[in-house]
């Protein structure tokens, strides 16, 4: 829980063999205020989504949409 939002959010891409990462994120929701965050890959998690949370959810989702797709080099980002 110390670790980066980095280390997190790059295993996941490597899970998923996504390349081109620039266009995702992980969010996540505060429970109390039901507001969603995306996770900061710069700051620990633990600072972040919170102690108490047992089970903390992240979801991976699409992060910025570009103009045209067919720039994007993978099918699979597309």
């Amino acid at each position: 829980a110390k670790a980066l939002g980095r280390v997190l959010f790059e295993q996941v891409c490597r899970q998923l063999n996504l390349l081109e990462a620039d266009y995702f994120g992980l969010e996540y929701q505060e429970v109390s205020t039901h507001t969603k965050y995306w996770l900061d890959l710069e700051k620990p998690m633990n600072r972040q989504v919170g102690l108490s949370l047992i089970d903390p959810v992240l979801r991976f989702c699409i992060k910025f949409y570009t103009p045209d797709p067919a720039q994007l080099e993978e099918e699979y980002t597309r």
